[in-house]
């Protein structure tokens, strides 16, 4: 797991797909890059994987929460393809 201020790496990335979704174990993880919120990988084109960068980890739950839900309202009223969290 990458520790506040250390960036993510294809390691960290393949550990956490085999610790929570086995199924996608030996799939492929190709970097798609960072911003200021953010650092993500592909994985297998399929999925997005993304690690906030801020350093505090109530703060870090309390976005992916948010976000989480807000993609469902989104999805639940948009004729658009909207990601769905996993």
């Amino acid at each position: 797991m990458p520790t506040p201020g250390e960036p993510p790496t294809i390691a960290v990335v393949r550990h956490l797909l085999a610790r929570h979704l086995p199924e996608r174990a030996d799939a492929v993880v190709t970097p798609l890059g960072a911003g200021l919120d953010n650092t993500a990988f592909d994985v297998d084109g399929e999925l997005v994987a993304r690690f906030s960068t801020d350093p505090d980890p109530g703060e870090r739950a309390r976005v992916v929460q948010r976000e989480a839900r807000l993609l469902t309202v989104v999805a639940a009223r948009s004729p658009l393809p909207t990601p769905v969290p996993v």
